[in-house]
């Protein structure tokens, strides 16, 4: 008679299990706990980041979002939902030419200025993108 992998067995031991990468599922949760929290960190450092360029450079402009997701919005008004976020002509001119302006510098945005930070990103690729913001928002109108 064999033991299913994971089933009890005398002692209240476990037999072995077969798993990619042979983790625990305890370890597995908790380094997926670790990889979000860095995500978080990150996506926190980038919309600091922004909102502090926008605010050096004049820039009626915002980064919303949470964990890993940021958005950049063309207003310095609070916002509490989507109803806040501007939905006009001059809104959607600013973004287009700052989407295209961060293209330019290798920046990859929605042309609505959605993005986020990824697992493949570290402290150096939210820099990039920092700077390439600074350049970008420099050559705009205030918004």
């Amino acid at each position: 008679h064999r033991a299913r992998p994971g089933a009890l067995v005398a002692g209240g031991a476990t037999a072995p299990r077969a798993s990619t990468g042979g983790v625990s599922p305890v370890d597995w949760i908790a380094g997926m706990a670790r990889a979000h929290a860095r995500l978080d960190a990150m996506g926190q450092r980038m919309r600091d980041g922004l909102n502090q360029i926008s605010r050096a450079a004049g820039q009626k402009a915002q980064a919303s979002g949470d964990g890993s997701l940021f958005q950049i919005v063309p207003s310095d008004r609070p916002l509490s939902n989507y109803r806040d976020v501007p939905q006009n002509a001059a809104a959607f001119d600013w973004l287009d030419r700052l989407h295209r302006a961060l293209l330019c510098s290798g920046v990859i945005i929605s042309h609505r200025g959605l993005s986020c930070v990824s697992s493949a990103m570290g402290e150096a690729e939210v820099d990039e993108v920092l700077v390439a913001f600074d350049q970008a928002v420099a050559g705009l109108q205030p918004g």
